[in-house]
């Protein structure tokens, strides 16, 4: 659950979701934005990007490896060069308020924050796809 620091209203449930665990949740601040991933539970991962102001979802999109799961995240760590130290298993770092980078199982991907399109992304060894 992500409760407003203000005055306490609720935000988003996982639940609500449908999500049967949270792998990662991220503040966007200039985006105004949060970007959940969670396991389906259908063992898919999905992403959704809800307002941190009212909850509501602006988009959902599976996470960029179809068929991951929770528990592969550690096993597929893999460090990437030039981010700040940014690993594997769903870091983000916002760029500005219309797009992101997010690493996740090797792959590094620039997403539209609007609309959740992949803009581009590279393969597990870093080569673009």
């Amino acid at each position: 659950m992500v409760l407003d620091r203000v005055d306490g209203h609720l935000v988003f449930d996982s639940r609500a979701a449908r999500f049967s665990e949270v792998l990662t949740a991220s503040v966007l601040h200039r985006s105004r934005a949060l970007l959940v991933v969670g396991v389906h539970p259908d063992g898919s991962n999905k992403m959704l990007l809800p307002d941190n102001e009212s909850g509501r979802v602006a988009w959902s999109r599976n996470n960029l490896k179809a068929g991951g799961t929770a528990q592969m995240a550690g096993l597929m760590a893999v460090p990437a060069r030039g981010l700040g130290g940014m690993n594997a298993g769903g870091r983000t770092h916002e760029i500005d308020a219309e797009a992101f980078l997010y690493l996740d199982y090797g792959t590094l991907a620039k997403i539209e924050t609007r609309t959740g399109r992949v803009l581009w992304q590279t393969d597990h060894r870093g080569a673009p796809d």
